[in-house]
């Protein structure tokens, strides 16, 4: 690695070198590269580098917060937990993945997004706001609180959505912030970021 690699890059922001098998000239140029900030990195292994320059690529491209899937149940049944029949449970059977209490989710039937009426919670029951998204209010197995239900398990589930019925596929979803290029087909987009 030359003085004027050194300085081109220092002039592009301090974007770091990576060389295989093959190191900085001399003691003047080692100085240089740690003065103007530009890392140098060196390897015999050339997977090491390209580790390397993934978690460089990681650090520097625009961020997204995503909804990532972590899970999937169906509802076997429905019932009702008070008089007034404003609040439902559903009983369900964690088919893939992971249910979480404090996880995101979606109901899908028969394949699409099912808009759900989202609780307003006033003193005259309206239902004021249509999302495709809730928030467990309750999560539970044999009537004691869990915080996650693993595939093949049954469970309870009272969500912050009014409208679901049996046969309706539930989706668990958790918030995570993922890079353009680690974001997958299946990953909702919240907000995108620059990192």
């Amino acid at each position: 690695v030359s003085r004027t690699d050194i300085e081109r890059c220092a002039m592009a922001g301090g974007a770091p070198i990576l060389c295989f098998d093959v190191g900085v000239e001399g003691a003047a140029e080692k100085r240089l590269a740690r003065d103007k900030g530009v890392e140098v990195v060196s390897d015999k292994v050339i997977y090491r580098l390209g580790d390397r320059l993934g978690g460089l690529l990681d650090e520097n491209l625009p961020k997204r917060r995503v909804l990532e899937v972590v899970g999937t149940a169906s509802v076997e049944k429905v019932f009702q937990l008070n008089t007034r029949g404003k609040s439902t449970a559903a009983g369900c059977r964690v088919s893939s993945g992971a249910l979480l209490a404090d996880g995101w989710f979606r109901v899908m039937r028969d394949g699409q997004e099912v808009p759900m009426p989202r609780r307003a919670g006033g003193p005259d029951g309206t239902e004021a706001l249509t999302t495709t998204f809730g928030k467990a209010t309750s999560l539970r197995v044999h009537k004691e609180t869990v915080s996650r239900v693993n595939s093949g398990g049954e469970c309870g589930l009272v969500l912050a959505l009014a409208g679901v019925q049996p046969g309706d596929v539930i989706e668990c979803f958790r918030l995570a912030e993922k890079t353009e290029l680690a974001a997958l087909p299946g990953d909702v987009l919240v907000e995108a970021r620059s990192g």
